[in-house]
């Protein structure tokens, strides 16, 4: 699964390019559904990317934040801010979480990747902590996130896997 999310992520860089700098920008346009996978592989596409050796101008480089993250790989309509989000999502348990659901506190958006212990710990990616303000991949202990205010949250145009 993981060979198909960096293949995805390399076509995504690819064919994204609207900049001309080898970046893709955010395009806004209307908010359409998007497939868990397609959001998963845009959320991959930003973690590989190797921010300081790159050939990419610095300036697309540096200051995604969280939110115009989490924007880019589940593309409404337009970039959405943090505060903005619980009006796009809907509440969830901790225990529903999937791949590209959302952990939310005030200021603050985690992109959930998959479980470590199920439960317990999970894997997440997110943008925007410093020093680094770059989008990375984190191990995250899902007490701690609770205790800080996070809560789980799932986009509503995100379109299901059919069984």
């Amino acid at each position: 699964m993981r060979k198909l999310y960096a293949l995805l992520a390399i076509v995504f860089l690819l064919c994204q390019c609207a900049d001309g700098d080898g970046f893709a920008t955010y395009v806004a346009g209307p908010a359409s559904k998007v497939t868990r996978t397609q959001s998963l592989a845009s959320a991959f596409a930003y973690t590989q990317v190797r921010w300081t050796a790159c050939k990419i101008n610095i300036r697309h480089a540096t200051g995604i934040d969280c939110s115009c993250f989490v924007s880019r790989c589940w593309r409404p309509e337009r970039p959405v801010s943090s505060a903005e989000f619980s009006s796009i999502t809907l509440p969830i348990s901790c225990h529903e979480l999937k791949p590209v659901d959302i952990l939310l506190t005030k200021g603050h958006d985690i992109l959930f990747d998959r479980w470590l212990t199920h439960g317990c710990h999970l894997i997440g990616d997110e943008s925007g902590p410093l020093p680094a303000w770059k989008v990375s991949c984190n191990h995250f202990p899902v007490k701690k996130l609770l205790n800080r205010g996070y809560a789980p949250r799932r986009y509503f145009q995100i379109i299901e896997p059919s069984s």
